[in-house]
């Protein structure tokens, strides 16, 4: 097969997948131009086909599932694009539907993303609409994805964010009721059983995703130290779902349907707290890994097909920095396959990848991750867990997360007063330094492949040991003549 003779080249495509969503992300004018795109890029890739050898065939393929994918993030963008009948400044009304749950700011306000319909001036126009909104609002209870919802406000000065002053819920799907209901009654639990509001805010964070006032002072001081991504619900902490899940229904079912079995309750737990992002990649992509594939290359395929289906899926993600943080850290992951083995190699390339994200959202990014990600990712593990025993009443969960969460407070707090921000200058100047220490690894690994090769002149020796030739029968000890062959590192 085509693909099976170039599975480096195909990990590679991460990259594209990367350019992409930074593109979506940045509404980059060139996702409107895709016939003159495509058309460079179709000129690129034929200039370089004659000199790409055996490898072209692949090329041309990626090429063609690459330029698709531009297509796909281009409409998904042009999707999330508000259009209004009136001019924002005359609007006072909009109406639409929720695509996530609303999100509690510091100060006890919500913010909501819907999909607006319809809106309406202040002498009473109507008119259709369609894209996304942003709205603030100060609903003190949590507004559920797919609720139907009207706004009555303004939008503010540069036209990024309508105040609302009124909010009416006009209707509820029934999986959104059962949702909120069933989020609410966990976290009444949650509360009821640690009695300190900041370690208890904690759990509702790490099981159900939901912020507080007690949260937010930890919530800083993870963004100063470089770990906020511990906190937020994401894939990470869906993989302990996964792995207990898994662990256990291949116990009962046996391996092979214990793993889809084992699928069934991290699916549960997604819908209950909401599609978010990275919760829906992780999930995709272990639903998608069932699917029996080629060894090589199927992670890179579960990764491409979880994000098209997440973007047709939800297409509002394309233009959000939780789905960009995402893919992009996974992305690195991918090609961190790729280049020698290294202390924190990962964490490296992870950084490399949501770095540029962090920049264009707040202007700077942290270095200090790399210090701390190890340490307070093994306590959010623990922390989760013994937050699961916490809601069954397990004995010792209380004691045992009361001083998981105090280990995490006193790392923020220290962390956060010792921060490494950094901005372009600092971020180029790491990439630099990056690029260039794996480059000269891979070829220094290729050099020493190369004098083993002309060594022996094969790509592999026999070694001979040193043995005691005496005849089997004889009296005494002895030692079997050994023979193995060594292989060069491929």
């Amino acid at each position: 097969m085509v693909m099976e003779g170039s599975p480096h080249l195909f990990r590679l495509s991460a990259i594209l997948c990367l350019i992409g969503l930074y593109l979506a992300c940045a509404e980059s004018v060139l996702l409107k131009y895709q016939l003159v795109v495509g058309l460079l890029f179709a000129l690129i890739v034929c200039v370089g086909l004659p000199f790409l050898g055996k490898i072209r065939w692949s090329v041309l393929l990626l090429a063609g599932f690459g330029y698709s994918f531009f297509i796909l993030l281009g409409c998904s963008v042009g999707r999330n694009e508000c259009n209004l009948a009136f001019e924002k400044s005359r609007i006072q009304m909009i109406e639409g539907s929720l695509v996530q749950d609303s999100a509690r700011t510091k100060g006890g306000k919500q913010v909501i993303q819907m999909r607006v319909e319809s809106c309406q001036t202040v002498r009473g126009y109507c008119g259709s609409a369609k894209g996304l909104v942003v709205a603030l609002t100060g609903e003190d209870d949590l507004l559920v994805q797919g609720s139907r919802v009207l706004l009555e406000g303004s939008f503010s000065e540069d036209g990024s964010l309508f105040l609302s002053k009124e909010l009416f819920v006009l209707s509820i799907p029934r999986l959104a009721l059962v949702r909120r209901s069933l989020l609410t009654a966990l976290k009444n639990r949650v509360y009821a059983n640690i009695s300190d509001p900041q370690q208890a805010s904690l759990a509702v964070m790490l099981l159900l995703g939901q912020s507080s006032d007690e949260s937010f002072l930890f919530k800083e001081q993870s963004i100063a130290c470089g770990c906020a991504h511990t906190l937020a619900l994401s894939g990470m902490h869906l993989q302990v779902f996964i792995l207990l899940s898994s662990r256990l229904c291949m116990f009962l079912f046996g391996k092979a349907r214990g793993k889809v079995v084992g699928s069934v309750v991290p699916f549960l737990y997604v819908i209950l707290v909401g599609p978010k992002p990275s919760l829906v990649r992780a999930i995709g992509m272990h639903l998608f890994s069932l699917v029996p594939s080629s060894r090589e290359l199927g992670g890179i395929l579960s990764f491409w097909a979880t994000c098209v289906v997440q973007l047709f899926l939800f297409p509002h993600s394309a233009s959000s920095y939780g789905f960009l943080y995402s893919y992009a850290a996974y992305g690195m992951l991918i090609i961190a396959s790729l280049v020698p083995r290294v202390p924190l190699k990962r964490t490296l390339l992870a950084v490399c990848g949501t770095a540029p994200a962090s920049l264009i959202l707040q202007g700077s990014w942290n270095l200090a991750g790399l210090l701390y990600s190890p340490c307070v990712s093994l306590l959010i593990h623990a922390a989760l867990l013994e937050s699961l025993g916490v809601i069954c009443e397990l004995p010792f969960s209380n004691d045992l997360f009361s001083l998981t969460s105090k280990l995490l407070f006193s790392i923020f707090n220290v962390g956060s007063m010792h921060s490494w921000n950094f901005h372009l200058v600092g971020y180029l100047f790491y990439f630099f330094v990056l690029l260039t220490s794996f480059v000269s690894m891979l070829y220094a690994k290729k050099v020493l492949r190369k004098l083993r090769s002309e060594r022996y002149e094969l790509g592999f020796c026999l070694r001979f040991a040193r043995s005691n030739h005496r005849i089997v029968g004889d009296r005494g000890s002895f030692y079997d003549q050994e023979v193995w062959t060594e292989f060069p590192s491929v």
